[in-house]
C-alpha cells in the first residue's frame, strides 16, 4: 500500500491534505501502510489482525504525506444503492456473459446498463435479489396481459456443445468463438435479417472454410445436435394460455424458422403471436421489432413480459417499456414467470 500511497501523492504535489476513500479491507490499515500517512481521524475503527505489529517498520517512517483515508461503513449490500447497482450489473450483465470474444461488446453492455442510473433511480431502491414482492406489484400495476418468449436459448437450448467443439478444433478456433461467427458473421446477420436463405449461409460457411458437401453436411448436422426442446417451459407456456395470458414469440432466425419449429421442435402452435427478424426485415435489439410482437398478440408494450437471453435484448426490451426476465438459468426463469403471472 506504500508504493500506492507514494504513487497518490505524486500525482497531486500541491495537495494540502488527499482525502481517500476505501472499505475495510484490513490491508488499508497495516502498521506500515499507516505509517507514512498523517494521523488519521476516521470514525470508522477498522478491523486489523492482532498478528499485526503494533509500531511500523523503520523502513516504513518516512514522510508525512498528507493523506487522510475515509473509512467505507460496515459492508451492507441490501442496504447500499452501489452494492445494489453491482448486484444488478452481475446479474444482469456479467453472469454467464456471451461477450468473452468481445470485450468492447461487453463494455458497451455495461456503460448501456450504468447509464440508466444516471440521474438516479426508484428501481434501484427498490431491487434485491429476493424482492418478489415489488416485482409483482409493479407488474399487476402495468397489467399484464401477454408473455413472448425469445427462442433460441430459451425454448431451444444447447444442452451439449460436443459437436461445435469438434468443429472449432478442427478449425482452430475456441468453440464459442466459432459459435458466434456462424451466428454473427456478416452472412449470418444477413440471414437472420432474410437477406440471404439459411441454405445459402451454410454454403457460404461451407466455402469459408473449406468443406465439401458431405463434410457440410456433418457440420450443419453436428453444430445443432446437442439442442433440445425446453419442454418444462413448453408446457408453462400451455398453463399461461389455459389461464388467459396471450402469448409470443420473438425470435432472431432465419427462414428455415416455422420449419424448425413446426418438424424438428413441434412448438409453434402454442403461440399466437409469432415475430422473426427474416420474415419482418428486423432484427432485436431494434426497438421497433418490440412492438410488432406487442401487436402480433393484441397488446401494449407495456402489457407484455418479454424473456430472453441476451442482456442487450432485454435492455432494449425495458427501454420500450416491456417487463423483462434475463433467462440466464431455466428453473430460475420458471419460478420468475411464475412469480409475476401467478401460474405455476
Amino acid at each position: 500500500m506504500s508504493d500506492s500511497w507514494l504513487q497518490l501523492r505524486a500525482e497531486y504535489p500541491t495537495a494540502q491534505t488527499i482525502y481517500v476513500i476505501v472499505d475495510n479491507w484490513p490491508v488499508h490499515f497495516h502498521t506500515d501502510a499507516l505509517a507514512r500517512l498523517q494521523p488519521q481521524d476516521s470514525p470508522w475503527l477498522p478491523y486489523v489482525s492482532p498478528h499485526w505489529p503494533k509500531e511500523p517498520s523503520n523502513k516504513a517512517i518516512q514522510d508525512d504525506w498528507s493523506i487522510q483515508l475515509l473509512c467505507l461503513p460496515t459492508y451492507a449490500s441490501l442496504l447500499n444503492p452501489i452494492e445494489k447497482l453491482w448486484r444488478w450489473l452481475k446479474q444482469d450483465v456479467l453472469h454467464m456473459h456471451h461477450c468473452s470474444y468481445d470485450w468492447q461488446h461487453l463494455n458497451l453492455l455495461a456503460s448501456t446498463f450504468l447509464d440508466q442510473f444516471q440521474f438516479g433511480s426508484d428501481d434501484l431502491l427498490h431491487y434485491h435479489t429476493n424482492d418478489i414482492i415489488w416485482l409483482m406489484q409493479k407488474v399487476k400495476k402495468n397489467m399484464l396481459k401477454a408473455v413472448i418468449f425469445d427462442v433460441g436459448g430459451v425454448l431451444i437450448r444447447t444442452q451439449s456443445r460436443a459437436g461445435r467443439e469438434k468443429w472449432a478444433a478442427k478449425f482452430n478456433m475456441d468453440s464459442w468463438d466459432f459459435e458466434n461467427f456462424v451466428f454473427r458473421s456478416e452472412s449470418g446477420r444477413q440471414a437472420e435479417l432474410g437477406q440471404k436463405s439459411v441454405k445459402a449461409h451454410w454454403q457460404w460457411l461451407g466455402q469459408h472454410f473449406g468443406l465439401d458437401e458431405a463434410e457440410l453436411i456433418e457440420m450443419r448436422r453436428d453444430f445443432f445436435a446437442g439442442d433440445i426442446l425446453n419442454q418444462p417451459l413448453v408446457e408453462h407456456v400451455k398453463r399461461l394460455r389455459q389461464a388467459g395470458y396471450r402469448t409470443g414469440l420473438l425470435s432472431n432466425f432465419g427462414d428455415s424458422a416455422r420449419r424448425v419449429w413446426t418438424e424438428v421442435y413441434p412448438f409453434i402452435s402454442h403461440f399466437e403471436g409469432i415475430v422473426i427478424s427474416a420474415e419482418v426485415g428486423l432484427a432485436k435489439p431494434n426497438p421497433k421489432i418490440y412492438h410488432l410482437a406487442a401487436e402480433s398478440v393484441g397488446v401494449k408494450v407495456e402489457e407484455a413480459l418479454f424473456i430472453d437471453d441476451f442482456i442487450e435484448n432485454i435492455e432494449a426490451a425495458r427501454q420500450v417499456g416491456m417487463q423483462t426476465i434475463h433467462f440466464t438459468d431455466p428453473q430460475i426463469a420458471q419460478q420468475q414467470l411464475a412469480e409475476i403471472t401467478g401460474v405455476k
